[in-house]
This record gives structure tokens, C-alpha cells and sequence, in this order.
């Protein structure tokens, strides 16, 4: 798949979508277009296409924002966008996302902009869940991540799949269907017929590794990726 990508940020003419695996179950990932330099009366069929995937399907929204203003747009337009479209995160969970972590701490941010994001994670906490209408969590409503070093993508992925996997059991617990299916299992509880102890057997090159691994003698290679080979063949575009 080409992608054609302006030079501003956020402008991006195609929809990006993978599928990941969470607790032996898939996942899939849509990575909708930017529409901040567009009014919302005005979206292009790509941008149409992702407005449209956001009202209509079940999933987890991740409202990415770009703390350090080098994108070209500050932190109060970015949440200007946000209050824009939060219509749409209805009956959805939403989770704020701070990138670029690694040029701007979240913890020193202005005054100005950490109260942008307090009034985004009010917004994102009013979102209803399930039949119910239950209040989004509080933990998790802010999360912050950086895509050069890695740093809080598996926790934000890990949170992301808690969260949808959590509210499909609440929905199917409250289907009227439930009962017939419970009647189906039986939990068997073994109970100890005499005193003696059975600990867990541990292989002793287990416990070494450990060892090794805890005393930092066992270093893990990196594996190396696409953008490794990029930059040690001189960046993007060489």
C-alpha cells in the first residue's frame, strides 16, 4: 500500500489497518487519517471513511496529540480538534495519548496546556460504556508514549486490549443468553488427600538464566528493524 503524505502534519491520504494478537485473541488496528487542517464540513473521502468507522464500530479510540508543538499545531488546537469531534467517542472508550515524550516531558508542560489535557480526560471519562452506561475508568484515561524509543507502546496496547476485552465480557454477561451458556460449565476444585507438600520444579538452568538475567550479566540483543538499517545507511531519503 502507497501512502501519500503532505508535508504539514496530520494530512495523510490513506487508511492504515494491521491486526495484533492479545491474550490469544486478534485484534485490529485502523489508523485514521489526520483531519486537523480541515473544517468538519469539508472532509475528504478518506477522512469521511474514518469519521465514519468512529461512530459506527465497537472499538477503543486513542486520541493521539503532540505535546511538543513541532508538528506545527499547538496543544490547544489539537484539543480544539478533540472537542470537536467527541460526539463521535460516545458509547466508545477513549484514551488520550501524549507523544513524542522523548522532546517534551508530560510532567513539564505549561499551565496552559496541562489544562487542556484536564479538560480532555473530563471529556474522555464522561464517555459511556456498555448497555449499562457505565463511567469510563479513571486509571488509563492519559497515557504517554514515545515512538523513537519505544517507551509506553506495550502499556498502552495492553490497556487499549484490557479495556475492549473488558467490555465485550459486560455485554455478553447481560445478553439473555448467558444463563443457557453458564448451565454448560462445571468448576472442579481438587482438594489435598494428605499433608505433603508439592512445590513447583524449577530446572536449575532456569534459576542460572535468572541469576544471569537479574545480575545483568545476560544482555539481550535488539533485534534489528527497517528504521535500524535506515538510519546506520545514512536516514530517510539517502
Amino acid at each position: 500500500m502507497l501512502m501519500y503524505r503532505h508535508m504539514h502534519s496530520l494530512q495523510i491520504s490513506v487508511c492504515w489497518s494491521g491486526h495484533m494478537d492479545y491474550k490469544y485473541l486478534r485484534y485490529q488496528v485502523i489508523d485514521s487519517p489526520g483531519i486537523l487542517d480541515r473544517p468538519f464540513e469539508d472532509p475528504n473521502i478518506i477522512e469521511m471513511c474514518s469519521i465514519t468507522a468512529l461512530a459506527h464500530l465497537r472499538a477503543v479510540v486513542l486520541f493521539f496529540l503532540d505535546i511538543s508543538g513541532l508538528c506545527g499545531y499547538i496543544v490547544a488546537q489539537q484539543a480544539a480538534l478533540f472537542h470537536s469531534f467527541k460526539l463521535l467517542f460516545m458509547n466508545k472508550q477513549l484514551i488520550n495519548v501524549c507523544n513524542k515524550t522523548n522532546l517534551q516531558l508530560l510532567d513539564k508542560i505549561s499551565d496552559e496546556d496541562r489544562m487542556q489535557l484536564m479538560e480532555m480526560n473530563t471529556e474522555a471519562m464522561k464517555t459511556m460504556i456498555g448497555q449499562g452506561g457505565e463511567p469510563a475508568k479513571k486509571e488509563g484515561v492519559l497515557l504517554a508514549m514515545s515512538t523513537l524509543n519505544e517507551e509506553g507502546i506495550i502499556a498502552l496496547k495492553n490497556e487499549a486490549c484490557e479495556r475492549l476485552l473488558d467490555q465485550r465480557v459486560e455485554l455478553k454477561m447481560k445478553s439473555k443468553k448467558i444463563n443457557d451458556c453458564l448451565n454448560l460449565f462445571h468448576v472442579a476444585v481438587l482438594k489435598s488427600w494428605d499433608q505433603k507438600e508439592r512445590p513447583p520444579h524449577i530446572p536449575q538452568a532456569v534459576l542460572e538464566a535468572k541469576a544471569k538475567q537479574a545480575a545483568g550479566k545476560a544482555e539481550k540483543e535488539k533485534r534489528l528493524i527497517e528504521k535500524d538499517f535506515e538510519n546506520m545507511n545514512g536516514g530517510a531519503g539517502v
